[in-house]
């Protein structure tokens, strides 16, 4: 993955976040991975946890996202790039992301661009891949609003490079 476009990501996490920096809250990062953004979240205050399906180096937290081992409105921004589309209940686990952020905690998504390149030859390990509107509605569904939507499509000519980056908070009760 190209690493000036996760500097992007960060920067509208950075945007988003710029009155919570320094205030030692917690960033959920789903699908951690290579802990890209470990670093990168402690350099402006805030505690990291980093949960994936399979333990690794730096993964603190090993768990599936439908069914986080956090209590209750224990994570003040949960950060999930390339993920979400590898989830087997979107519903569940934008509830789950709901029932462990605080009221107003911030969900910050990075998922595929949906168009008939991606549907076409979509990653095997994709469940689905959703457009704007779709993204938009489920998440509205699911107790979070709307802040900012963004079409990524940094130095890529191929549609299926392209990504969604979404901003919500959650405005849901918890539990």
């Amino acid at each position: 993955m190209d690493k000036d476009r996760r500097g992007i990501w960060f920067d509208i996490f950075k945007k988003h976040t710029a009155n919570l920096i320094n205030k030692n809250l917690s960033v959920l990062d789903i699908g951690c991975r290579d802990n890209y953004f470990d670093d990168k979240f402690k350099s402006l205050g805030f505690s990291w946890v980093g949960m994936d399906i399979a333990k690794g180096d730096g993964v603190s937290l090993k768990g599936r996202m439908e069914d986080i081992p956090l209590f209750d409105s224990s994570t003040a921004i949960i950060f999930s790039s390339h993920s979400f589309e590898h989830t087997t209940d979107p519903l569940k686990t934008l509830a789950e992301f709901s029932r462990v952020l605080r009221i107003r905690g911030l969900l910050i998504m990075i998922t595929p661009y949906c168009c008939e390149a991606q549907i076409l030859n979509m990653d095997k390990t994709h469940n689905f891949v959703l457009n704007d509107l779709q993204l938009v509605d489920l998440l509205n569904k699911s107790g979070f609003q709307i802040v900012d939507l963004y079409l990524d499509k940094t130095g890529e000519d191929d549609e299926r490079e392209w990504v969604y980056v979404s901003v919500a908070v959650n405005v849901c009760k918890n539990g």
